[in-house]
């Protein structure tokens, strides 16, 4: 087809249009945002896109530019990602994490890090147990938003760069840890403990966080959401729906 062009995708996101067709959100492998309508995907017993077009698979596409939404014209599944959608832990998990990553790529690329770190987590989503979904995606999301530039400084003072001496004092505002001198008295906007669990989350591949038990997992969500809104002015709602689970 003249003009048309292939991409291999991450499906975020998916929405009804019309009666027949759908709204897919999808990163592209470049860490670009592409979305594009996959018409008469809802009609039964379509055989062009059949179930090749769900949240969290990774597709090979054939697109048709358009102004507002490329048409999608055919679909290849690479990573079905099953796993991920069958469970209500893991699916929970990866909407937070296919969530940022459409906030984070809605006014321009992530960068090409994003594909492959994304593809990763849900790769590791769909093979740890239910109960290790959630550490992952927190991790997704602390890395996914240190990969944007946000990256909280847990090693050295966030504000004069100096070493820390000690010092468990974490400023959300500021941007991490803060020296004596610069805390001035105090006492942060975090609990101390949770800094050994951020370092944990940045440092730690998705495979060797699918093993660790223990893990403060709700005070960890609340850190990453109010990281997200705080640097990158993103409002995470599927983090409401993981709160609300763990209650």
């Amino acid at each position: 087809m003249a003009g048309s062009y292939r991409a291999r995708c991450i499906v975020l996101a998916k929405t009804k249009l019309g009666e027949a067709d759908l709204i897919l959100t999808m990163l592209a492998q470049d860490g670009t945002q592409i979305r594009g309508v996959a018409k008469g995907a809802r009609k039964p017993g379509n055989k062009r896109f059949g179930a090749r077009l769900e949240p969290f698979s990774v597709v090979q596409l054939q697109l048709y530019p358009g102004r507002s939404l490329e048409t999608i014209t055919e679909v290849r599944c690479e990573a079905s990602n099953d796993a991920c959608r069958q469970d209500l832990d893991k699916s929970a998990a990866c909407a937070l994490m296919a969530e940022l990553t459409a906030k984070a790529t809605a006014e321009g690329e992530a960068g090409e890090r994003m594909f492959p770190m994304l593809a990763a987590a849900l790769q590791a989503v769909g093979q740890a147990p239910p109960s290790q979904a959630l550490l992952i995606a927190e991790a997704f999301c602390v890395k996914a938003l240190a990969l944007l530039g946000v990256r909280p400084a847990l090693r050295s003072c966030a504000v004069c760069g100096g070493p820390l001496a000690g010092s468990t004092v974490f400023d959300l505002t500021a941007g991490g840890c803060l020296c004596a001198d610069c805390a001035g008295g105090s006492g942060g906007s975090l609990d101390p403990a949770l800094i050994p669990w951020i370092d944990a989350l940045l440092g730690l591949t998705f495979a060797q966080l699918s093993l660790v038990q223990g893990a403060p997992c709700l005070p960890l969500l609340g850190f990453a959401e109010s990281w997200a809104r705080e640097h990158l002015g993103i409002g995470l709602k599927a983090a409401g729906f993981l709160r609300a689970s763990l209650a």
